[in-house]
């Protein structure tokens, strides 16, 4: 179990601005402090409220992303998760999980994941056997772990485009979001990555329990994301939206192995 981190410095008592969430999330916070940034960022990209949106692309957005992809991660992932499980029970509002995973539900957060995937098994692959240092391998589970919580929903591809396409007020500033937008979903990125971790761990002896992640699976990551599709254009959504809904259903057609068991 990560254990709670104790403030280096004075921890803002109010968050009233990104800059203020970033302070906060770059002192190693305690719980408390950490989720009331977590809610503050979440608010703006449910735009429940005119605040900052992390979810669009921006200099002081992505500094928050990064942060919140490593180093939130790392040292927070259990307490989020436990929290996460007990507001559930408790029928409680939003948990910090929950505004964890929607600050980063966007083309910048998912992004933001897959580097720090990629990153770690650039690490464990090139430490020599005698010298492994066993953070990484618990860091790839979590990032493993944290990749598959952000992709679970049907409604996950809708909320990251949604969320990331808020600012894209013109036709100039949405192509380029469309095409990372189908490179991270379309084009097996997903499911390479996140298989070449969990082999890594595997071969650490620290694979998933009961199982592989789905995440590392085509013939699992295909139909979930052509049902994800389907759910998302069986609403009322723009024409420019269809057409790349379109092209992303193309390309999932592509990553299937037909035969094997699917996530449901």
């Amino acid at each position: 179990m990560v254990e709670e981190r104790s403030p280096k410095h004075q921890v803002k008592a109010t968050i009233n601005s990104p800059e203020d969430a970033l302070q906060v999330l770059r002192e190693e916070p305690d719980y408390t402090s950490l989720t009331a940034a977590l809610r503050f960022l979440a608010r703006g990209v449910s735009r429940k409220s005119n605040t900052f949106n992390v979810a669009v692309p921006s200099p002081i957005g992505a500094q928050i992303v990064r942060a919140l992809a490593n180093d939130i991660a790392s040292n927070y992932w259990t307490l989020l998760k436990e929290d996460g499980s007990h507001r559930s029970r408790q029928g409680k509002g939003l948990s910090g999980l929950q505004a964890f995973i929607q600050c980063l539900r966007s083309i910048t957060g998912l992004n933001a994941v897959l580097l720090r995937l990629r990153g770690l098994s650039s690490e464990a692959k090139s430490e020599k056997k005698e010298v492994k240092r066993p953070d990484i391998a618990a860091n790839l589970k979590i990032t493993l772990e944290l990749l598959c919580a952000l992709l679970d929903d049907h409604d996950s591809p809708r909320q990251i485009w949604t969320s990331t396409a808020a600012g894209a007020d013109s036709s100039a500033r949405r192509g380029p979001l469309t095409l990372e937008f189908l490179t991270l979903l379309g084009c097996g990125r997903v499911t390479s990555w996140a298989a070449e971790a969990e082999d890594l761990l595997k071969a650490a002896g620290k694979g998933a329990e009961g199982g592989s992640f789905w995440v590392t699976n085509g013939a699992e990551y295909s139909p979930w994301l052509a049902r994800s599709i389907c759910q998302w254009i069986s609403c009322e959504i723009p024409t420019e939206d269809i057409k790349m809904c379109s092209h992303l259903l193309a390309e999932t057609l592509r990553l299937g192995h037909p035969g094997k068991k699917t996530k449901n």
